[in-house]
């Protein structure tokens, strides 16, 4: 068994943090836990595509048996109410919170995210979260910063016909490219 578990986003920001992580010397397992995105369609979509680069590079992946909108929504509008910044924290800490847990449930002994590898995301609070997450459950988290492999995954990604994605997930997020 792997001793480090990747919370993965999507398909295509796991390429570079999958082979990122091997360079390293370690087999991640990935955990998908996104009940963020929005709608279900495209949830599944995301789920699709990550199970097809699962075949693609013999990866262990753990999809997670709940599609847990009605928590994200209650903690997404409750922290919305001070802003979209508070927002994206709710849902970051929620994913790598779930992460953990099962981490710690399923003998793991370290975490990381993809989200690590987004320039568009809040790159040091992911961090910051994904180390609170992690010492919560008695884990370490595993960090780098993957941000200058972030074009050549989502062009890889694009070569390989994965499907890519054009907002985060949330609903909130694609609202806004829709403005």
């Amino acid at each position: 068994m792997s001793s480090l578990l990747v919370h993965a986003c999507c398909a295509p920001c796991s390429i570079y943090t999958v082979r990122y992580w091997r360079s390293q010397g370690l087999e991640p397992t990935l955990y998908y836990d996104n009940p963020n995105i929005h709608p279900y369609g495209e949830y599944l979509k995301r789920r699709e595509t990550l199970e097809q680069l699962e075949r693609d590079e013999q990866l262990q992946v753990v999809y997670s048996q709940e599609y847990n909108l009605r928590e994200y929504l209650r903690e997404a509008l409750a922290a919305e109410e001070q802003g979209a910044a508070w927002r994206c924290r709710a849902c970051y800490l929620l994913r790598l919170t779930a992460t953990a847990r099962y981490a710690k449930a399923h003998g793991y002994r370290s975490i990381s995210t993809s989200l690590l590898i987004s320039p568009y995301q809040q790159h040091d609070l992911i961090a910051a979260l994904g180390r609170d997450a992690a010492a919560a459950y008695d884990l370490s988290f595993a960090y780098a910063d993957l941000r200058p492999g972030f074009r050549e995954s989502q062009s890889e990604a694009r070569s390989r016909g994965y499907y890519r994605q054009r907002y985060c997930g949330c609903i909130f997020s694609e609202m806004e490219i829709r403005r």
